[in-house]
């Protein structure tokens, strides 16, 4: 599926106010840093980018991990999240 055709402009109108605890994130964010803590105690830390965007008639939100990969010289995706309103439970 092309990926522009689930993009939205914004949020869905009826679902605006609900959406915005995430939809406030919506943009491209770089210079993020994870932390993966270990089983002995280490942690690894990978720097990267998060890139958030309305999805689905802007009745949810997508937003797509980045890390940096030194060695590569590129980006690659690490992880996705989709967030939306579940009416039922309001939430």
């Amino acid at each position: 599926m092309d990926d522009q055709r689930s993009r939205a402009d914004g949020p869905h109108p009826e679902l605006k106010e609900k959406l915005m605890l995430f939809g406030q994130f919506v943009g491209d964010w770089d210079g993020m840093e994870a932390r993966y803590p270990q089983p002995d105690g280490t942690e690894i830390k990978r720097k990267g980018e998060i890139h958030f965007g309305w999805i689905l008639d802007g009745r949810a939100i997508q937003d797509v991990w980045m890390i940096y990969k030194k060695n590569l010289r590129r980006v690659i995706p690490a992880g996705t999240t989709i967030r939306f309103y579940y009416n039922n439970i309001d939430a």
